[in-house]
């Protein structure tokens, strides 16, 4: 847990919650079975759904997705996505257009499908209320009280996008991993849209503050245990 936000890990994926003062941006959901976790986890925290005022998506996969509808339709909130993530969202799937990291991946995929996400949530229709997001944007979250800005890191998806906080700490979704280290996969994820982008992705954390590195899997590292080159 840092001191700005909450970190709450439902199934195999690690969702965040930033305070606004007395409200929320909620950064991912889990997997649908994984909601009564979720809401679990907020009555312990003494935390309303009413109070989460913004949902930020990392990216459109389904273990990020999966109960966004149950969550949007509970708080009432606004979503903050990449734009291309609508598609995706809006067909429940995965973009299919992704590739595994490295042949040893490619080999475990082929034996047991490696834990990766399911191929379908339900649907999402992103409205007029929502804000999607197209380039870096360093002022939206001033806006609204947080100290961040948001950076587009595309490579796993070309919809992925990140917070990073001015004291370094960055919400990296997928960027990266920190987790089944023994398929050599060095901290990149296990499979990309363009797997030639994630290198660069890394270096523009680094160039925009990001020290310690909070994953969607695994634990939270500082950025220098990345492998730039290998």
């Amino acid at each position: 847990m840092a001191d700005s936000f909450l970190i709450l890990k439902l199934g195999i994926t690690r969702i965040f919650l930033i305070s606004i003062g007395k409200d929320y941006c909620l950064v991912d959901t889990s997997y649908p079975s994984e909601y009564r976790k979720f809401v679990s986890a907020l009555k312990k925290h003494k935390i309303s759904p009413a109070q989460i005022k913004y949902i930020f998506l990392t990216h459109h996969h389904t273990d990020h997705t999966g109960f966004l509808n149950e969550i949007m339709n509970e708080s009432g909130a606004k979503l903050i996505a990449h734009k291309d993530a609508v598609p995706w969202l809006k067909l429940g799937i995965n973009n299919p257009a992704m590739k595994p990291t490295n042949k040893v991946v490619s080999f475990f995929m082929q034996l047991n499908n490696l834990g990766l996400p399911p191929k379908k949530n339900l649907p999402f229709n992103v409205t007029t209320n929502d804000i999607l997001i197209t380039n870096d944007n360093f002022e939206l979250f001033r806006n609204i009280g947080i100290p961040a800005k948001i950076v587009c890191l595309p490579g796993h998806t070309s919809d992925s996008i990140s917070i990073i906080f001015d004291d370094g700490n960055s919400l990296i979704g997928d960027a990266a991993m920190n987790t089944l280290g023994i398929l050599g996969i060095h901290n990149r994820p296990l499979v990309a849209e363009n797997s030639s982008l994630i290198h660069k992705s890394w270096e523009k954390i680094k160039d925009h503050g990001g020290i310690t590195l909070h994953v969607s899997h695994g634990k939270s590292f500082n950025i220098n245990k990345l492998k730039f080159k290998y």
